[in-house]
């Protein structure tokens, strides 16, 4: 078992355990493991490009979801009314930034033409 305390990101990578006998010949047995540090975001994905006011049917809704810097990049999606996934004809991919730690920030963009049948009753959830 390895326990590793106040890990950072940098220190992912291989690993290994290598056992060696007590007698001649002094054989050894080893073994190597990838390790991957996992950096959770600190905050919930904030939503930008919401504006004030009501929408209506034809109308444009542009959006992104970004996420809180983590690594691996974070894997964001988009869905209307709990249903999953929005079409990727309404998705814009951004490649996630680069963060001086070595974190990533991710985006994901929803442009999409409001309509009738998206709506219950008088609202959208996304």
């Amino acid at each position: 078992m390895l326990v590793l305390l106040r890990i950072q990101h940098r220190q992912s990578g291989y690993y290994k355990c290598q056992v060696t006998e007590e007698s001649p010949p002094f054989r050894f047995h080893e073994r190597v493991s990838p390790l991957t540090v996992i950096i959770l975001p600190n905050h919930y994905p904030s939503i930008s490009g919401l504006r004030g006011g009501w929408y209506e049917v034809g109308g444009r809704l542009r959006l992104n979801c970004t996420s809180s810097a983590s690594y691996p990049p974070a894997h964001l999606t988009w869905s209307l009314n709990n249903r999953q996934p929005v079409p990727k004809s309404y998705i814009t991919e951004y490649l996630p930034q680069a963060t001086p730690g070595g974190l990533a920030i991710s985006t994901l963009g929803l442009n999409l033409e409001i309509q009738e049948e998206m709506s219950r009753g008088s609202k959208i959830d996304l």
